[in-house]
């Protein structure tokens, strides 16, 4: 009796459950509490929710009024009963349409207001973010200012163009003669490189999106490394443009010394380095530029102006020259005419004279001297007895001499001894 009591606090009723001690509420939170308490000592007993409660509806008026009061409606004490439950629930209809008016009117003056504060919200964010965004990029432009504090780029008002000199072959279809790059970067003070001894001069030659290509890179350091002359100009996914070094800033001394008032852009033809002085694509537009860069990062420290388009020539099939007179000029064919007829009294003359020489010519005589030895024949080896030259033996006549020649003869090979006269 005793463990029942203590079991669930009631005398003489026994229970399977644990007694709970008494707990009463003194504020909503602890009420609260209470009850999520009692709903965890069973998690899988499904907790009760209510449904929402249906809001009131009047009742729908009658598509057909079978019993219609007329103007003494009421007047009766057994139909005052009916007119009164009718006019009440007349009443409340009103007043639920009356109602349901206000709260849609609420509804959507809620919405209204929403939409004004949400609008209000995004205007404020909007402009904290722009803040913040000024602010960011006010912070990221003062970090690359003092990150680029030693490499600063300085603009020369000095533009590029054909040497205007009586140079041979100024434009040609690959290559261009430009004016010297004399006196335009020493006017710049305050330079990284700092001195004429160590900047250094380089052209910059462009075509197509290769100007576009170069203002994007000219603030990277090692700029002459991201565009070789091999393949600067070999596909369409090439950056179209390449550097050459001209040499120190000291080497284009102002004023302009003999042999450095102008530069030849592809004078070293299809080379393969990558900052070689090579040719142009043929018939291209090309534009160019001169800059400064420092020769420690290799970074753009000045730079020039671009040039004007400047478009090379394009060769010219042989089949569309007209060899007509039409193309040619009048003194062209005067002068043309002139040297044929010259042509002609020569090939005249030369034929004269070559008739002259086979035709016209006489024989030639021999001329004879008397007394003349025509051929000396070693007859002292030759036969001992007496001898007669055989090159007199085909004359009929001989000539008589003078002096008449006396043959002598040798009776021996001695020549000891005296020789006898014939």
């Amino acid at each position: 009796m005793s463990a029942t009591r203590e079991k669930d606090g009631r005398p003489g009723k026994p229970s399977g459950k644990e007694s709970q001690p008494l707990i009463i509420a003194r504020t909503p939170a602890e009420e609260q509490r209470l009850k999520l308490e009692r709903l965890m000592r069973n998690p899988d007993k499904p907790a009760p929710i209510p449904d929402r409660p249906k809001e009131w509806n009047p009742r729908a008026p009658p598509e057909f009024v079978r019993d219609v009061m007329g103007s003494s409606a009421g007047a009766g004490s057994g139909e005052f009963h009916v007119y009164r439950h009718l006019r009440r629930r007349e009443y409340q209809r009103q007043d639920f349409l009356d109602k349901m008016t206000e709260k849609q009117k609420m509804d959507l003056d809620y919405l209204d207001k929403v939409s004004d504060n949400q609008q209000a919200a995004d205007e404020r964010t909007a402009k904290r973010r722009k803040k913040r965004e000024k602010l960011k990029q006010k912070k990221l432009m003062a970090k690359k200012a003092k990150q680029e504090a030693n490499n600063v780029e300085v603009p020369v008002n000095n533009t590029p163009a054909i040497n205007p000199s009586n140079l041979a072959a100024k434009l040609t279809t690959n290559s261009v003669i430009l004016t010297s790059p004399s006196c335009y970067f020493d006017s710049l003070a305050n330079l990284p490189c700092n001195s004429t001894t160590t900047c250094e001069l380089w052209l910059v030659s462009a075509i197509d999106t290769g100007v576009n290509n170069f203002d994007a890179d000219k603030n990277r350091s090692n700029i002459d490394t991201l565009s070789p002359y091999p393949t600067a100009f070999s596909s369409n996914t090439s950056k179209k443009y390449f550097l050459t070094k001209l040499g120190l800033q000291k080497d284009y001394p102002c004023p302009i010394a003999a042999g450095t008032d102008y530069f030849r852009v592809g004078s070293d033809g299809s080379c393969s380095t990558p900052n070689c002085n090579g040719i142009l694509p043929v018939g291209s537009t090309a534009r160019f530029r001169y800059v400064l860069i420092n020769p420690e990062n290799k970074t753009v420290v000045a730079e020039s102006l671009w040039s004007n388009n400047i478009t090379l020539y394009t060769l010219k099939d042989l089949e569309s020259i007209d060899n007509g007179f039409a193309g040619r000029s009048a003194s062209m064919i005067v002068i043309t005419s002139i040297l044929c007829s010259f042509l002609a009294l020569l090939l005249l003359l030369l034929l004269i004279m070559l008739f002259y020489v086979l035709c016209c010519r006489k024989e030639k005589q021999e001329i004879q001297v008397p007394g003349s030895v025509r051929m000396y024949d070693t007859h002292n080896l030759k036969e001992p007895s007496p001898y007669v030259n055989r090159a007199y033996e085909d004359e009929p006549h001989r000539p008589t001499a003078t002096s008449p020649i006396r043959l002598k003869s040798y009776t021996d090979y001695d020549l000891k001894k005296p020789a006898t006269e014939l």
